[in-house]
């Protein structure tokens, strides 16, 4: 079913952090064709298991949540290599997702990296499936990997959910850093 113009996107990104760092910002914002409805803001463990609960727990307590038709993420970790467990996610509160990035994603190469972080079967598995259950699109100047949303919907919402993860990112790294700089 084709999503309505004027859906509500809840974008997520997480703020910049070091190595040291044990926990990271991630920002919410909520908009619709270009308008910002509201913002909101949680913790999760660096290279961690919570960013899925962490999410499900910010959009649970919001007063946006019946609100919320798209969920919209920079790619599919938050704070290194905390992953985000989008089917989950999905069935959960029964939204498409959208995970862009401004480079292709490299599976392999995030393979290797939980292999090598000791990070458990369960996670790489995780990875695995979020690899399986999404369709790539490369669109617009992004790599867009899509849940639950036909093409056409992508085509049509993705610069907006983009630029929505552009004022999330620009928003979290104000807060974590004093200022904001960089790209989304």
């Amino acid at each position: 079913m084709p999503i309505k113009r004027g859906a509500r996107i809840l974008a997520l990104d997480d703020a910049p952090f070091s190595r040291r760092s044990v926990n990271s910002l991630v920002v919410g914002v909520l908009g619709r064709q270009g308008i910002l409805e509201g913002v909101l803001s949680f913790k999760v463990r660096v290279s961690g298991n919570d960013s899925t609960s962490k999410i499900a727990l910010a959009i649970k307590k919001s007063r946006f949540r019946d609100q919320v038709r798209i969920l919209a993420l920079n790619g599919g970790t938050f704070a290194g290599l905390n992953l985000i467990d989008m089917k989950k996610l999905r069935k959960e509160f029964k939204l498409p997702i959208l995970a862009i990035t401004r480079k292709r994603p490299r599976n392999e190469m995030l393979l290797r990296a939980l292999e090598a972080s000791g990070a458990g079967k369960k996670k790489i598995m995780l990875a695995k499936e979020n690899f399986r259950a999404c369709t790539l699109y490369s669109m617009h100047g992004y790599y867009i990997q899509s849940m639950g949303m036909e093409r056409q919907d992508v085509k049509a919402l993705s610069l907006e959910a983009a630029g929505l993860l552009r004022l999330a990112h620009i928003i979290a790294s104000g807060i974590a850093n004093g200022e904001s700089k960089g790209r989304v």
